[in-house]
């Protein structure tokens, strides 16, 4: 029975991630609807049998290793509860339940993704290999991205869409601002597994990967990628400079990110893009930026390769001054936000984040402690839908992840969600190479949900990612 179990945990990650990225009915015209239904068709597939394997173990307990629960697990728990007693006492339950009236993460998704949490890891064993198929098939993902970004739609996707919004929306993933989080958990996953190759298959498999991916996050032009990845930064810059190899493996992906940028930057075929750039990406592709940046690393590269000694003192320094040099860029970026800030801020967040606290200020009680219930903001926002600024188009999420979940299941619902990040974080001094590979994600994931909400796709792959760094920890205990 173990074995039956751990296959099928195989192919109930295998199928959610790479069903739910491919999954497209309508181009980009119902592409939320579409990546819901997929998430519905393969729930119904994996549902009962996680059941029966759950009640089993239930039943047979002797024969399992206990796993209690941890700090994460329980706030989880207690999140999930608190999503359902907030639908249940909200006005409209059915539409809270499936999220229908928003981004569709009701409490259907959220009980769903708990349960494959919980089953997941308890069922699995740690093997990295099986993200070789899922990893595989998102290469061919973000080559469709790049073709279309060059103007040839291979399979029409982008027809009969408005000129202006060409650029919003890529490959089979949808809105390119969706893509920041979806790149936060895979790039990081992958960057971590490049370092560690130590075999010559597993490093140019995730090269290739890299390579790909970074393509689409220069042509997504979205911020929240890279403040994702920019906090990620601060736990992976100690763990990069820890070991000369590693050092050296991340000045070639630096060296290729920046070739890649000014490729692009050259390239006639996305002169188009350049019409909408802004903000972070605007320097990133920038030539007087991104050429000395790449010259600097790779001359960088070369000094280190040249270098007979280990420069293990000299990597100290480094990482210290990245560090310094990192917080700094933080600190800047913030009090500058902090200054300028005003409705106009992040392509019009500011004025959803200024409706969103001036609406919580006049909550009741019990909704100031567990919301108005998931995905029923659309009323929330209702001033905005019909501003110029928006263009009559309904505003359904926050465009901030603990903002929605502030309104949605109150303090006591945001509470429990930072108790579930801040049980991963609690561990960053003990965390293995191993485990490595998936807190980063995860801290990729919170940095940018500051800025997006959250999509079903890209939770049900925290949710495995979660389930990984669970098993990884146990597995190297």
């Amino acid at each position: 029975m173990r074995i039956i179990e751990k296959r099928f945990s195989v192919f109930a990650i295998v199928l959610l991630l790479i069903f739910l990225p491919l999954y497209v009915e309508n181009a980009y015209f119902n592409v939320v609807e579409a990546k819901f239904r997929a998430f519905f068709i393969s729930s119904m597939i994996i549902v009962l049998p996680i059941t029966f394997f759950l009640a089993y173990r239930l039943v047979k307990r002797k024969e399992y290793n206990k796993k209690p629960l941890d700090l994460s697990e329980g706030a989880l728990l207690g999140f999930a509860a608190v999503w359902l007693i907030s639908c249940l006492l909200s006005e409209r339950r059915n539409s809270s339940f499936w999220g229908n009236d928003g981004w569709y993460i009701g409490v259907f998704a959220v009980l769903m993704l708990t349960l494959l949490y919980f089953f997941l890891s308890r069922s699995l064993e740690y093997e990295q290999n099986i993200f070789i198929p899922v990893f595989a098939i998102n290469v061919l993902i973000f080559i469709l991205g790049i073709l279309q970004f060059a103007r040839i739609d291979l399979f029409g996707l982008h027809e009969n869409i408005l000129e202006k919004q060409y650029y919003q929306y890529i490959s089979t993933l949808g809105n390119t601002n969706w893509v920041a989080g979806y790149l936060c958990l895979f790039i990081p996953m992958s960057f971590v597994f490049f370092l560690n190759a130590e075999d010559g298959f597993s490093y140019i498999f995730n090269l290739i990967f890299l390579i790909f991916a970074f393509s689409n996050l220069i042509l997504s032009i979205s911020d929240g990628a890279y403040i994702g990845l920019g906090f990620s930064a601060f736990f992976s810059i100690p763990f990069i400079f820890n070991d000369k190899l590693r050092s050296k493996r991340c000045l070639l992906l630096f060296m290729i990110f920046f070739a890649e940028a000014v490729l692009i930057t050259l390239l006639p075929c996305f002169n188009g893009l350049f019409e909408r750039i802004s903000g972070i990406s605007s320097f990133v592709l920038d030539l007087r930026i991104s050429a000395p940046l790449l010259a600097f690393c790779v001359l960088t590269y070369i000094l280190i390769s040249l270098s007979k000694r280990e420069g293990k003192e000299f990597r100290r320094v480094i990482c210290i001054a990245c560090e310094v040099l990192l917080l700094l860029i933080v600190i800047g970026f913030f009090i500058y936000s902090v200054i300028t800030f005003d409705d106009s801020f992040g392509s019009s967040r500011g004025a959803i984040w200024r409706v969103s606290f001036e609406r919580f200020s006049d909550y009741s009680v019990k909704e100031k402690l567990i919301g108005i219930g998931p995905e029923l903001l659309r009323g929330e926002y209702r001033e905005l839908q019909m501003s110029d600024r928006f263009k009559g188009l309904a505003i359904l999420s926050s465009h901030s992840e603990p903002i929605q979940i502030l309104l949605s299941s109150g303090i006591i619902g945001l509470a429990l969600y930072l108790t579930v990040l801040a049980g991963v974080f609690k561990d960053i001094g003990r965390i293995s190479e191993k485990s490595f590979a998936y807190f980063l994600p995860i801290s990729a994931y919170f940095g940018q949900s500051f800025v997006n909400s959250a999509t079903i796709v890209n939770l049900t792959l925290l949710c495995i990612i979660f389930s990984m760094y669970r098993i990884s920890k146990k597995t190297t205990a």
